[in-house]
């Protein structure tokens, strides 16, 4: 594995049906220390939500990590709120801050960054 890193920041999960995302993120995992940074939740939550909301809280305090059998590095989600209104957004921005500092894997710099909205 080279040395070089690569971080791939999407807005969906990666356990969600395979994508373009997906498909970057292994095509650089080639040839790069991958991560990818799911950063979800661009709309307000509807009641059809509330489910996969259940889960995925249910996952982090459970304390499950974050990897997946296919995925080929590593995945990291920050908990953020919805981003569907200004005092959301004020809120995420300090949240985003404090996931930064404290998210490891992040402290070193990458050599490629790909947001893929």
């Amino acid at each position: 594995m080279s040395s070089a890193r690569a971080l791939v920041i999407s807005n969906i999960a990666w356990d969600f049906v395979w994508q373009r995302h997906q498909s970057i993120a292994s095509l650089l995992a080639r040839d790069y220390d991958t991560g990818i940074v799911e950063l979800v939740g661009t709309r307000s939550p509807r009641l059809g939500d509330v489910a996969r909301i259940w889960r995925l809280l249910s996952q982090r305090r459970a304390g499950s990590p974050d990897r997946h059998a296919s995925v080929p590095g590593w995945v990291s989600r920050p908990l953020l709120l919805p981003a569907s209104n200004q005092g959301f957004k004020a809120i995420n921005a300090r949240l985003i801050d404090r996931w930064i500092a404290q998210e490891p894997r992040l402290q070193s710099p990458f050599d490629l960054v790909v947001c893929y909205p």
